[in-house]
């Protein structure tokens, strides 16, 4: 954790240069580094000193990082997001994707839908709410010997 972390986002802005904000507020429009250092005023061009380098250099650095970050919290705030919402709406989403429908069927003679006696479920969209509600909690860890790329799930019980 660096010295930035526990500041706040006026503290920040008042740390970072008018360039490295500008920087900040373009790269949040589109996520292209090289056209936001361009439109922040970075030289476009120039050997080691282009705006693509300079990009990275900004989004490497530290307080840009936290500025970035608090940016990001402020505006969370102000939509009344949390952690504990985001995990709600998570799980709301999860429990859609579980709820069994019917897989409907046209019947040629009633000349209409109907249900086809089977039922199905989103099991992807089921599985990514689950990924998303577990890998804070530490239930999925990254194979270590590289094997495969596989994810293994711990089970402490």
């Amino acid at each position: 954790m660096t010295e930035y972390e526990n500041m706040g986002l006026e503290e920040l802005e008042r740390l970072l240069t008018r360039r490295e904000r500008l920087f900040v507020e373009e790269y949040d429009k589109d996520g292209n580094g090289t056209q936001a250092a361009i439109r922040a005023g970075y030289t476009p061009g120039k050997k080691n000193a282009s705006a693509a380098v300079q990009a990275c250099k900004l989004l490497r650095s530290p307080k840009v990082s936290a500025y970035r970050r608090a940016r990001a919290n402020e505006l969370c705030r102000q939509l009344g997001l949390s952690p504990e919402s985001i995990r709600l709406k998570i799980m709301e989403v999860y429990r859609r994707c579980m709820t069994a429908t019917p897989v409907m069927k046209y019947d040629q003679e009633l000349g209409e839908w109907v249900e086809s006696g089977t039922y199905e479920f989103d099991s992807k969209g089921a599985l990514k709410a689950m990924e998303l509600l577990g890998k804070p909690m530490g239930v999925f860890e990254r194979d270590e010997d590289g094997g495969g790329g596989g994810v293994t799930i711990v089970d402490d019980v």
